[in-house]
């Protein structure tokens, strides 16, 4: 406002100046009306007589405070109250046109303190909505940062020691300064979603959202609404004011495509014309809203053997492919074992308050033992361990699937260890627990982290795995 404050040399500076200042009348967000002191008109909005329903010539001279006895408005007008009761006002009237405003009002005061002008600002409903509803999407895109960034992904530690580790995450870091798609690949537990949100914290976008999703975990018959979102009312059971799907959250940020092989068939086309053409369109509405999102996708399947089999559409794998990663097992990167055991043993020691340390046979037996969960495996492994470890020394992993020096199987050995504890202490529904979260993981190692598989033999289905997966803490997508 400093630039009003000059005088002006000639008429057309001030008409310039004037034309300027209608400009930004005309495209506030909402209508604007400005009255003096006393209720007369001094400026508003153009076409803000048409919400009120009168003429040009009436909404100009007549005076806020008669627009009751007029008729104009259903109620006092909150600009009459602002000016009554010198304070801001906010309220909803009905105008002469049956038109639902929501309003408001706010006075200005003099360096003496008088009442010089009420500014009031009117929105109708749809245009409320339209703003509640940009609100709920950046909340929502927040709240899927926050909650990733208190699970311990997001911004964790990288440990790297071994040499094709530190070679991945130095490319990966160069690939972060572009906008290519990124297509990270390995078997389940290898670190994929770890390495997706490095990528975004070296970006230059990384103060935007960074939004995981696990397209597995969805039910096909919701993926569409999930990811595109929909119009307030567009099928039985919506939502009054909609949802925004995942691509509105994610606008301006990055959103991070974990389990992207497991997208149904009719569902990958609907993702490709989206990362061709940058437009989503909301179900129920036919309008197209531009995003700008920078998408990682992960898998531990082998793309190219879906694509060969029809699994999985070869111009979506080529889009996405734009830049391969492909993360080792743990086993051929031995060199991380202890640095990562380090970080785990550390990380929960912190948050459960204790002062665990491995043993030298406990060492032994990382160092030997072939990590078929890999890096997953072993952060459930370690915490269990620093829970149930009834010294600060831990010798031994109780795991399940080690074999153990006897022969017997790995679920015979579980038994027998949680039957022991169970009479150690007494507590029946924590050894169930224990054992119900070795089984479950153990049938997800066995698979090499296949959920579809594993749920076979657990005789569950995949999302109910999932479910119980994180519910154990197994799965944190």
């Amino acid at each position: 406002m400093q630039n009003l404050k000059r005088e002006f040399q000639t008429v057309q500076e001030a008409e310039k100046e004037l034309k300027k200042l209608e400009t930004i009348l005309d495209n506030a967000y909402g209508f604007l009306y400005i009255v003096d002191a006393e209720g007369w008109p001094i400026c508003y909005s153009d076409g803000a007589h048409l919400q009120m329903g009168i003429s040009d010539e009436e909404m100009r001279t007549t005076n806020v405070k008669d627009y009751l006895a007029k008729g104009i408005t259903d109620q006092s007008a909150a600009t009459a109250d602002t000016l009554l009761q010198k304070k801001t006002i906010v309220k909803e009237v009905r105008t002469k046109v049956n038109t639902k405003l929501l309003l408001y009002c706010r006075p200005c005061f003099d360096e003496n303190g008088e009442l010089t002008m009420v500014v009031s600002s009117s929105q109708t409903p749809s245009m409320a909505n339209e703003y509640i509803g940009e609100l709920s999407r950046r909340k929502a895109a927040m709240e899927h940062t926050i909650n990733y960034m208190n699970g311990g992904q997001y911004g964790s530690s990288i440990v790297c020691e071994d040499p094709v580790m530190r070679q991945i995450y130095e490319i990966a870091r160069r690939v972060a300064q572009t906008e290519s798609f990124v297509l990270i690949t390995g078997e389940s537990g290898t670190g994929k979603d770890v390495l997706a949100s490095y990528i975004h914290g070296e970006s230059k976008i990384k103060d935007k959202v960074f939004i995981p999703v696990n397209c597995a975990a969805i039910p096909s018959e919701l993926l569409e609404s999930e990811f595109f979102g929909y119009q307030g009312g567009a099928f039985t059971g919506a939502s009054k004011t909609g949802k925004p799907g995942i691509f509105e959250m994610a606008n301006g940020g990055t959103l991070f495509l974990d389990e992207v092989a497991e997208l149904p068939f009719n569902m990958q086309s609907k993702l490709l014309r989206v990362l061709d053409s940058g437009e989503i369109k909301k179900i129920g509405s036919n309008m197209p809203v531009k995003t700008n999102v920078r998408i990682i996708a992960a898998t531990n399947k082998n793309m190219e053997k879906l694509v060969e089999d029809g699994l999985f559409r070869a111009d979506l794998y080529y889009r996405l492919n734009v830049v391969p990663l492909k993360l080792p097992p743990l086993r051929a990167h031995r060199a991380d074992i202890l640095p990562l055991a380090d970080y785990f043993i550390s990380k929960y020691n912190n948050k459960y308050n204790l002062n665990r340390r491995f043993s030298e046979k406990c060492i032994h037996e990382m160092l030997r033992y072939a990590w078929p969960g890999n890096i997953r495996e072993m952060k459930n492994l370690i915490e269990r361990q620093v829970i149930i470890s009834p010294s600060d020394e831990i010798y031994l992993f109780d795991i399940g699937h080690l074999e153990s020096e006897n022969g017997a199987t790995p679920t015979e050995t579980q038994v027998s260890r949680h039957a022991s504890q169970t009479e150690n202490t007494g507590d029946l529904r924590n050894a169930m627990a224990l054992h119900e979260r070795a089984t479950v993981e153990h049938a997800i190692a066995k698979h090499l982290g296949n959920y579809s598989a594993a749920a076979r033999t657990l005789g569950i289905s995949r999302t109910a795995l999932y479910k119980k997966a994180k519910r154990l803490g197994i799965f944190e997508g």
